[in-house]
């Protein structure tokens, strides 16, 4: 049984199919052969995995049905667990996303057959909204979507190889291989997801032969595919005449992807002069720090503000403190502001937030 985890959770962790990420510990024991302690490697395991399916349900996948019928099916399972490990999972503090916070509630003073009872009594009622989400496509249709997604990713790429030829391969539905998924049925409409993947020799376009009812976020992949994940994205699909929306890989479409690869590979001063464009046209005054062109002051009728720019990925400590000492130089009554060019993580904006009370500029680059 641990050899068969062990190989699951390693089988979803290779091909990145769910956002699961176990203990040290817990890896330790499943892909061990020996068992010191039997009892011990179990709780630690169950209450685990409890965890982590539950967070799961909240922000990392899509799902039809109703989000207390999923739970009720991790709530049964747990109360088939011995009394100790069922008041650890009670114990666990869930998952906080976006201020909403889930967790396995089990009744300590539920006699465990009674809570049973009790849940499987209340999904057979929530199953009426669950059940049947997934279902294969019937041919003529799955035939019909196919054909409409070919032929507008075929025009797609065509006007990307006439009009930039030499940054074809810099665009998401170029040169590679497309997989769409139908899911998220509702009473109007379904969700298809695109996702392209890197591989020079197939450029062909899949569409999965079912709707699916229980699939990751982004980034994540739906099925086992051992190619790199370049791009995603999600379009509502009409469901009383199928058809997919003349904007999905428009000329317009494409136009705002050039934006964004001229960005991505602009050297720091294009950056900073690009940015000075937009804001000029804001009817504001700009003027670049004659040291370090990406420090910015901007002045107005009503806007006086220092701008750093921040142009890379990666951020060292010293990026930052070499940041809010530049912020430091600026005139009194200025607002300190900071722009990045990629989103930074967590670490990056509450270094800002707690040394200098800054967050991310109103000036939010497309």
């Amino acid at each position: 049984m641990k050899n068969e985890l062990f190989s699951l959770l390693t089988e979803i962790n290779n091909y990145k199919l769910l956002e699961i990420k176990m203990a040290e510990k817990c890896l330790e024991i499943a892909s061990s052969e020996d068992c010191v302690d039997l009892s011990e490697e179990q709780r630690v395991l169950v209450v685990n995995l409890a965890d982590q399916l539950c967070s799961l349900l909240i922000g990392k996948l899509w799902y039809g049905g109703e989000l207390l019928y999923h739970l009720n099916r991790l709530r049964l399972s747990c109360y088939h667990l011995p009394s100790y490990t069922r008041k650890e999972i009670d114990q666990l503090d869930g998952e906080n996303n976006d201020g909403i916070k889930l967790r396995i509630r089990l009744h300590s003073l539920e006699v465990p057959s009674d809570a049973i009872k009790r849940l499987i009594e209340q999904n057979e009622e929530l199953i009426i909204s669950t059940q049947g989400k997934y279902k294969k496509i019937e041919p003529v249709l799955h035939s019909n979507l196919l054909e409409q997604l070919k032929a507008k990713i075929s025009s797609y790429r065509s006007y990307i190889n006439e009009q930039y030829p030499l940054q074809a391969e810099y665009f998401s539905w170029s040169r590679k291989s497309i997989k769409a998924y139908l899911c998220d049925e509702r009473e109007e409409m379904i969700v298809c997801r695109v996702h392209s993947y890197e591989d020079k020799t197939d450029a062909t376009v899949h569409l999965n032969d079912h709707i699916l009812d229980f699939v990751p976020r982004p980034p994540y992949n739906f099925e086992k595919i051992d190619k790199q994940l370049c791009s995603w994205s999600w379009f509502g699909i009409d469901i009383s005449d199928w058809k997919i929306s003349e904007t999905i890989f428009s000329k317009s479409s494409i136009h705002g992807e050039l934006l964004k690869i001229y960005l991505a590979h602009a050297e720091e001063k294009e950056l900073v002069e690009f940015i000075k464009f937009f804001i000029r046209n804001q009817n504001l005054e700009i003027e670049s720090n004659s040291a370090d062109c990406t420090f910015l002051t901007i002045d107005g009728i009503s806007t006086n503000e220092y701008l750093k720019i921040f142009h890379k990925k990666e951020f060292s400590e010293a990026d930052l403190e070499t940041t809010l000492e530049g912020l430091d130089n600026c005139l009194p009554g200025y607002n300190k502001q900071v722009m990045f060019s990629v989103k930074p993580d967590n670490f990056v904006l509450e270094y800002f937030e707690k040394n200098k009370g800054i967050r991310p500029t109103k000036y939010i680059l497309p």
